[in-house]
């Protein structure tokens, strides 16, 4: 049996079409653990009306609000299955999402399932059944953690499927208000022996306007801590890629960062003033070596002239705009 859990936070408008989705699976053999995390809107009233409607497992959890961290940590606890992933109460999943994880999994005998997502405006409600070919990938701990690291591989703990022994003792970092679960995918994925990947796009990602990822702030420097704390568990749980690990992970975090501040900042001026925080020069630097072209150049150009760095940003955003619409 798969284990669902699904943190939920003020998202009334959005928590029926996650769970219509999950309705919708082909594998049906799951269970949905919904951690409501003090919600001050209706969100509670619209998950227990699903309930009393619905054919499919779904337990309702209501806990005083400690973050989206600690609601999932709740869920964990209180999962049955061999098996689990966890799904943003605002998103929804294909109705394939299930089944193409547990088999691909399950074939490669591996420890870890990714797919990829795709994104979808504030107001979709369209209904998403994957049927097309997908290529998949069989990766070893350290490839897998070196694809992460130097290549493109950018997975939300969303799109993953765990066997639940895998998860062991590893937990969200309660308290972290960015990049806990980045944090998590990492640790995970550290934990493992075996991950594959697959190319089919069955997480369904909704894109809000006033989402933790879109918001500049200095909370964001949780996030920084966090990937400074994953040294010494990759140096515990995956001791051949910890020296890497160590050189580029804060490095690369602080790279990620600056390129969304970038995209987000209304003016060169906040820009640099909201990156000063991140000691950006000194992580930058160590990225001039970095194995992506793209990252080492952009690193360089960032150092050499931050206000070039901005432009350059703003000129691919707009002709990503144009080009992507």
């Amino acid at each position: 049996m798969i284990s669902i859990v699904i943190p939920v936070y003020n998202t009334e408008e959005y928590i029926v079409s996650c769970l219509d989705s999950l309705a919708r699976q082909s594998y049906t053999d799951f269970e949905v653990i919904v951690v409501d995390d003090g919600s001050r809107d209706a969100s509670a009233e619209r998950i227990e009306s699903f309930i009393a409607d619905s054919k499919i497992a779904v337990s309702l959890i209501r806990t005083e609000n400690r973050g989206v961290s600690a609601a999932r940590n709740t869920g964990i606890q209180y999962a049955k299955g061999d098996y689990i992933c966890f799904i943003d109460s605002d998103d929804m999943a294909d109705s394939e999402y299930l089944s193409v994880l547990l088999t691909e999994l399950t074939n490669a005998k591996a420890d870890i399932c990714f797919c990829e997502h795709r994104t979808v405006p504030e107001d979709c409600v369209t209904k998403y059944s994957f049927h097309e070919s997908y290529s998949k990938e069989v990766r070893s701990k350290y490839e897998a953690l070196s694809e992460m690291l130097y290549g493109d591989r950018q997975h939300g703990i969303w799109s993953l499927l765990c066997r639940r022994d895998i998860l062991g003792e590893n937990r969200f970092a309660e308290g972290c208000r960015f990049s806990e679960d980045l944090g998590m995918v990492w640790q995970l994925a550290a934990s493992s022996e075996k991950i594959v990947f697959v190319s089919a796009p069955l997480y369904i990602y909704r894109v809000r306007g006033n989402s933790a990822m879109t918001v500049i702030s200095e909370s964001r420097l949780d996030g920084m801590r966090l990937f400074k704390q994953l040294e010494e568990f990759m140096r515990q749980n995956a001791p051949e890629f910890a020296d890497e690990f160590i050189r580029y992970g804060v490095a690369k975090w602080v790279w990620s960062t600056i390129w969304q501040i970038a995209h987000g900042s209304k003016s060169l001026r906040l820009f640099k003033e909201s990156i000063r925080i991140y000691n950006p020069d000194e992580h930058m630097r160590r990225l001039l070596d970095f194995k992506a072209r793209r990252v080492a150049l952009s690193a360089f150009v960032f150092v050499h002239s931050k206000t070039l760095y901005y432009i350059s940003i703003k000129i691919f955003k707009r002709q990503y705009r144009s080009v992507g619409g």
